[in-house]
Formats: C-alpha cells, sequence, structure tokens
C-alpha cells in the first residue's frame, strides 16, 4: 500500500526554511508520484523564473529526509559561460552543450559558486563538439588542456569531446544530438578539481 505521509507542502516549507526564499510546487515529476518510499516534485521560485527545481522527499526507514537541485538551477548560466568561455580558449571554433541534470539532487550545500564547481560529488558534465578536420594527432593534448583550464577553476566535472563531419547540422542544435553514428572520434575526461581523474577515447 503507498503511504500517505509525504506532502508538497512540507517540501515548499523546507525549500523556504533552508534558503529564505518564496517557492511555488509546480507539480509531481511524473504520474507515479508519491510512490511508496518518496515524493519527487519540481517547485518553482520567482528568483528563477521559467525554471524547475527538483525537490525530493524520501523515508529512509528511521525519518523523513528532504533534497534539491537548487544549487544546480542557481548556477547554470554561470557553469554554462565559463566551460563555454575555457572550452572555445582552447578549442577555437567549438559548439559547448551544457545542461543541468534535472532529476540528480545535491547533498552538500554550496554556498557559492565556487564551492558549487568544486563539490566532490559533481553534478557538472558538458559536451564539446568538434568538426572532423579538427581531430588531429593533438586530439589528447587538446582534450588535457581543457581539463588543465577546468582544474585551474577549481572545477570537478566531467566532459565528452566529439568529432563530426556534420558540424554545421549538429552545432546548430540546442540540445546535444546523441547518436554515436555521427561522430568520428569521441573522448571522455573527468577532472578532480586539481588533476585528471580519467580520460579514453573511442
Amino acid at each position: 500500500m503507498i503511504r500517505t505521509k509525504f506532502s508538497e507542502d512540507d517540501c515548499i516549507d523546507y525549500m523556504k526554511k533552508k534558503y529564505g526564499s518564496d517557492f511555488v510546487c509546480a507539480g509531481p515529476v511524473d504520474d507515479f508520484q508519491p510512490n511508496a518510499y518518496s515524493l519527487n516534485i519540481y517547485v518553482t521560485s520567482p528568483e528563477l523564473p521559467g525554471r524547475n527545481i527538483f525537490v525530493v522527499e524520501e523515508d529512509t526507514g528511521e525519518s523523513l529526509r528532504f533534497r534539491d537541485n537548487y544549487p544546480a538551477v542557481r548556477y547554470e548560466d554561470e557553469v554554462r559561460s565559463l566551460v563555454t568561455e575555457l572550452s572555445q580558449k582552447v578549442y577555437g571554433r567549438c559548439k559547448v552543450f551544457y545542461n543541468r541534470l534535472l532529476r540528480r539532487v545535491i547533498a552538500d550545500e554550496p554556498k557559492s559558486f565556487g564551492e558549487y564547481i568544486s563539490l566532490e560529488k559533481s553534478l557538472i558534465h558538458f559536451s564539446v563538439l568538434l568538426p572532423s578536420e579538427a581531430a588531429g594527432n593533438d586530439k589528447d593534448a587538446k582534450a588535457k588542456e581543457l581539463a588543465a583550464e577546468l582544474c585551474r577553476k577549481g572545477m570537478v566535472c566531467s566532459f565528452s569531446v566529439y568529432y563530426s563531419e556534420l558540424y554545421e547540422k549538429l552545432s546548430s542544435s540546442g540540445e546535444f544530438p546523441n547518436t554515436q553514428d555521427w561522430y568520428s572520434a569521441c573522448g571522455n575526461i573527468s577532472t578532480d578539481g586539481s588533476s585528471i581523474k580519467s580520460a579514453e577515447w573511442r
């Protein structure tokens, strides 16, 4: 039997107390809320118009716990601006795709942009699209150069680098076109804020 202990009002009260702002419930994330163990909803704030903030109330077995992704929404534009700036510094002509993960909560409570981008359990991932002719022998070196730039900013993140003959077409898309057959090379790199954590190509 589905428990009814979860409350949208409790989620709103939690957000108001935590962030000192007004929030309004935008509705459940899907038609299956609440489930047996949690309630997952979106809320909105006049400080971040047009953006859904993910809030979850969950039963830990001992108590009810609340979590959210407000910092990811709050700093979304700043992250996009920074990773775009650094990618263009390294690669020149490129298209950067960055979209925050919609249903991932943040365990920590960063007090600033610097704290947010250096969180150990980072939610930051972005993709860099490049024309296939740019994929020379230095593609690994270029990716590591971008990772070094990110580390100089203290950013913990992962990113993917894609080379495609369809660059002109794909770069006009608002969202990353995730069809692997369109790419001649793909690299996945992650940083821990001070160095490269992993790097692989396929």
